[in-house]
């Protein structure tokens, strides 16, 4: 049988970037807002202010995925971290007592 490995920095930088994206999307609305004073009122902040309201369900659908592939990121990192010190530690225990 083969030996496991996982790539517990990835998965950790993995959860990292999936938080970013989540913000972002989060804060999709706020970008209009925050370009009105550069764009001034016109066409293309009306197109923006379009596009935002028209991507709300697609983005709340999105943040959702998002959320839950966050958390199975997460939460498998601090898994894989935890299996690992216990199995140090009963090697650790196990030595001491002088154990095989």
């Amino acid at each position: 049988m083969g030996d496991l490995e996982v790539d517990l920095e990835l998965l950790r930088e993995t959860a990292g970037s999936l938080g970013m994206l989540m913000h972002e999307f989060e804060r999709a609305a706020d970008i209009v807002e925050d370009a009105e004073s550069a764009i001034g009122r016109n066409a293309l902040l009306d197109e923006m202010r379009e596009f935002v309201d028209e991507w709300k369900h697609n983005r709340e659908k999105l943040l959702k995925s998002l959320q839950a592939v966050y958390e199975a990121a997460t939460e498998s990192h601090d898994a894989y971290v935890q299996v690992d010190n216990d199995l140090a530690n009963s090697i650790q225990t196990a030595t001491a007592e002088g154990g095989a």
